[in-house]
């Protein structure tokens, strides 16, 4: 089986992605390496492309509050299929009930090379939004952190 890289966005999940570069980041006070696995971590953020952090943002703010199941996040869900398709994922909804609630998550998939692992990786985010908040931080950054590391 290839390794392969889940990315989800989801509805009302998970939290924040990019906690982790930001934790990772700041453990680095003396800005030397430790070990591999530290330079690795530092690799990855080191090509972390700030102007798509941005695209994205600001595309997913353009939708306004994009509360659970109304139409401003659906056109969010859109747009976000679109960006992985256009990066030549394999690009797919899921939809879900629950509580009265009925939505879509994004899940794109990037297929491995090692041919010999069974290693999968999974990042997500949500797009969603409460009534009435533009969801700049909650949770558009999160969203936008997996499109970007996509």
């Amino acid at each position: 089986m290839q390794k392969t890289l889940f990315a989800f966005l989801v509805v009302a999940l998970l939290s924040n992605s990019s906690a982790f570069l930001v934790s990772a980041q700041d453990q680095r006070t003396d800005g030397i390496a430790r070990s591999s696995e530290d330079a690795t971590i530092i690799e990855m953020i080191n090509q972390i492309n700030e102007s798509l952090l941005v695209k994205y943002h600001s595309g997913l703010l353009k939708f306004g509050p994009r509360y659970t199941g109304s139409i401003s996040c659906n056109l969010a869900a859109e747009y976000i299929y679109d960006e992985f398709q256009q990066m030549g994922l394999e690009t797919e909804f899921h939809e879900w009930r629950y509580g009265g609630f009925h939505s879509k998550n994004v899940v794109a998939t990037l297929q491995g090379t090692d041919l010999s692992s069974t290693a999968e990786y999974i990042l997500c985010g949500h797009y969603d939004t409460v009534v009435d908040a533009p969801g700049a931080d909650d949770d558009a950054a999160g969203a936008t952190s997996v499109v970007e590391a996509a």
